[in-house]
């Protein structure tokens, strides 16, 4: 076996656990919790008066919460709210942004929370690309939940308006309209999921929904995520990114890929133990081709390769007690490491390990340890 298989088996067998372990990776349940459901109050004119207007927003970071300028505009008192364990969250915000001209707004909670925000994509997309939705749909089961809520003030009433709804479609393709960049999809962008993330089949982000066409069947936009990140960026917003080569690697990474690499390293590791084994068990191996008493090494690189060991005692290691140089790359063999003679009366050789650091093995058995000869 070449020495050196095992060894790349070990190196590719430990990058993939690293890649595994902290590389990108579809977690549906990551991207359902980093969206949330936005409610805000819009001031009517010279009135004050007070205007209640829900949506979906989600996180790109452990604070800051994306959504439509429609939904947040500028005066406007916003809160989060978030169902974990079966109890209600409301969270507080102040509204960091809001952007008319692209209907982009910016919430962001008083400190930070303990959540996985989304990645945004920055790499290509293609018409026929799968996507879906993420959002909180205002519809009669969840108006059902407020009003069941409004009664018994029971958290787990408000699951059906509080847990997020998942619409799949294609997207169509993406084209400017005005200065804005839009994605047209016919997944599903009902009210109340204005906000919310459109996300790639794999679990990135790539716009924000905004409105459905009224005069198409299944037709809704979102816009471009590349409208949003020169806002972050003017904003000093901490986002994380991510590019082709995360998309490919969240295509296979998993718990899968994980055992895979773990079980390649173990592999790998126990052959390379056995090439040690078989190499040091061949220094006193009896070869019957080569004579009545000696030793054969296969090996070219090993000087001599034939020694005749009948009434003598071979030295094998490193140093100049050895009776044998080997490849300086054999550093499994000590500077002294074992003795080989032969005895005729038994017709058989006598091997003894002086005390190697590796051990000296024959037949895949170690040998123990004695003190070396001076």
């Amino acid at each position: 076996m070449n020495r050196n298989l095992p060894i790349i088996g070990i190196t590719i067998g430990i990058i993939v656990i690293f890649i595994s372990l902290i590389g990108p990776k579809y977690d549906r349940g990551q991207m359902l919790s980093s969206a949330v459901f936005v409610q805000c109050n819009h001031t009517l004119g010279e009135t004050r008066k007070k205007i209640p207007v829900a949506g979906s927003g989600f996180f790109v970071n452990q604070s800051t919460i994306i959504t439509n300028e429609h939904v947040a505009p500028e005066g406007s008192e916003c809160v989060v709210i978030m169902l974990s364990d079966g109890e209600a969250y409301l969270l507080e915000t102040r509204l960091l942004s809001a952007r008319d001209e692209v209907d982009i707004a910016i919430l962001e909670l008083e400190e930070e929370i303990n959540i996985v925000p989304v990645s945004l994509y920055t790499g290509t997309i293609t018409s026929g690309d799968e996507v879906f939705t993420v959002g909180f749909p205002g519809n009669a089961a969840t108006e059902a939940s407020w009003e069941q809520w409004e009664e018994t003030k029971d958290d787990m009433d408000l699951e059906a308006m509080l847990k997020p709804q998942v619409f799949k479609g294609v997207l169509s393709s993406n084209y400017t309209l005005g200065n804005t960049v839009y994605l047209q999809t016919d997944a599903a962008i009902n009210k109340g999921i204005s906000g919310g993330p459109l996300f790639k089949i794999n679990g990135q982000v790539i716009g924000i929904n905004t409105f459905l066409d009224v005069e198409a069947t299944q037709t809704g936009y979102s816009i471009s995520i590349e409208e949003l990140i020169p806002i972050l960026n003017e904003l000093n917003v901490i986002y994380r990114t991510e590019t082709n080569i995360d998309s490919f690697i969240r295509g296979f990474n998993g718990f899968g890929f994980l055992i895979f690499g773990v079980v390649l390293l173990s592999i790998s590791a126990l052959s390379l133990s056995q090439n040690v084994n078989i190499v040091q068990g061949n220094v006193g191996s009896v070869n019957r081709n080569y004579g009545s008493a000696g030793i054969v090494f296969s090996d070219s690189r090993v000087s001599p390769s034939k020694v005749d060991v009948t009434n003598k005692t071979l030295i094998i290691g490193r140093d100049s007690k050895s009776s044998f140089v080997f490849p300086p790359e054999w550093t499994f063999i000590s500077k002294v490491h074992c003795e080989v003679s032969y005895d005729p009366n038994y017709s058989s050789y006598l091997i003894q390990d002086l005390n190697s650091k590796n051990g000296t093995f024959v037949n895949g058995k170690r040998l123990k340890k004695v003190l070396s000869k001076e």
